[in-house]
């Protein structure tokens, strides 16, 4: 386990995100529209991944649009049917809503403090948010080699004859 999860977090079991791959604008405009990222402001799909904290991977999701929210495809990817009580999560920030699903599952749940509208974190929130984003690093080094296959690639943009088999790529 990295020394930034024995040290703050030696309890995290898993670590979650989702990333997005570019594919070709589809021709249909319900396709378009299903497809679309406003956070990448592309047409993509969307995976959810699970690392442990060493960097191996416990969880991939099949592809869903890029319209679908983080929540959306967490919910049911299939993830929360193999939490067991008592294992701690770690998710980045925009997976606020996510918390109450896995603690339903009797789990824990660690993540970047959230700022509330005309609030300021205080300087223990914000050096917890700090340590968080430091081991979190290994969920977006995992990603980063599955997009060092070519199809997959950060700029990479999918053709749309070749979205069929995006999961399988992915996988």
């Amino acid at each position: 386990m990295p020394i930034g999860f024995r040290k703050s977090f030696k309890k995290v079991s898993r670590v979650g995100n989702c990333l997005e791959i570019a594919i070709q604008k589809p021709v249909h405009a319900f396709e378009q529209a299903l497809t679309r990222s406003d956070y990448k402001k592309a047409n993509t799909i969307k995976y959810y991944v699970v690392i442990t904290p060493n960097g191996l991977f416990s969880f991939c999701s099949a592809g869903y649009s890029g319209r679908a929210t983080d929540e959306m495809i967490v919910s049911h990817c299939g993830f929360l049917d193999l939490l067991k009580r008592g294992m701690v999560i770690m998710f980045d920030g925009g997976f606020k809503k996510v918390q109450s699903m896995v603690l339903e599952k009797g789990c824990e749940v660690v993540r970047p403090p959230s700022v509330s509208e005309g609030k300021q974190l205080s300087k223990e929130q914000v050096l917890s948010g700090r340590k968080i984003a430091g081991v979190r690093i290994h969920v977006e080094q995992a990603i980063r080699h599955i997009r060092e296959l070519k199809f997959l690639a950060p700029h990479a943009c999918i053709h749309s004859s070749l979205v069929s088999f995006a999961d399988d790529a992915f996988f």
